[in-house]
């Protein structure tokens, strides 16, 4: 078997006062108001890096590849770090490295991350000679924006706008800039997906959005016309 791993390149109210009395009589326990959401806090890191989104299936990694490559990352790492890493299964992430963070201290999984990041590229590691990248896990609410980013990317790719070409792209701030860096083609306003239309304009993509609202002022103007 070859070697992969490799140096290289309040919806509820509380009780009255007498229905909270009869309650702690029949030895019911108080009904107190929900408390605020719980924040999200991740606990897995992934290394990845080999098999970009939209790359074939055969750039995956195999089910013997993936631990293997997991417990040569680990061997890296202090043991202070490692002992509190379990690696996931590959058939259970697709492939990637992919591990868990044990220790509760929600610090941890941020240390970690940043002792895996330094031991490869201390080592260059790379798999099939791409080099590794490495991230803690996302929120829905990021995960669901990513979507939305990738199908922006998605629909300038079928207009053959290619990244490093004729756009830049910043995946931490998910924004799609002109090549020059003078105009934002697209960024999120709250959660939402919005196409700056002079940016469109400036590198010649037609996202719909005009056409849509030039639609709507037609369809304004027959009602309008309708109703004289």
């Amino acid at each position: 078997q070859a070697k992969w791993l490799a140096d290289g390149a309040s919806a509820a109210s509380t009780r009255s006062s007498a229905a909270g009395s009869s309650a702690s009589c029949s030895g019911e326990a108080p009904v107190r108001p929900p408390g605020p959401a719980p924040s999200f806090r991740p606990r897995r890191i992934m290394v990845r890096g080999w098999a970009p989104v939209g790359s074939p299936i055969t750039s995956r990694i195999t089910e013997i590849e993936a631990p293997e490559g997991g417990r040569k990352i680990l061997s890296r790492l202090p043991k202070h770090v490692s002992d509190h890493l379990v690696q996931d299964p590959p058939f259970a992430t697709n492939y990637q490295i992919v591990y868990r963070a044990m220790d509760p201290d929600p610090t941890f999984i941020t240390r970690a991350t940043d002792y895996i990041r330094t031991a490869i590229d201390k080592d260059n590691l790379a798999v099939r000679k791409c080099p590794l990248r490495v991230a803690m896990e996302i929120s829905p609410e990021r995960r669901e924006k990513w979507q939305a980013f990738r199908a922006a990317l998605d629909s300038l790719a079928a207009k053959k706008y290619k990244e490093g070409e004729d756009l830049v792209v910043c995946q931490r701030s998910l924004q799609i800039l002109s090549k020059d860096l003078t105009h934002i083609i697209g960024r999120f306003k709250g959660q939402d997906w919005e196409w700056d239309v002079a940016g469109c304009e400036y590198i010649g993509y037609d996202h719909g959005t005009q056409k849509e609202e030039e639609e709507g002022e037609e369809a304004g103007a027959d009602a309008r016309m309708v109703g004289r």
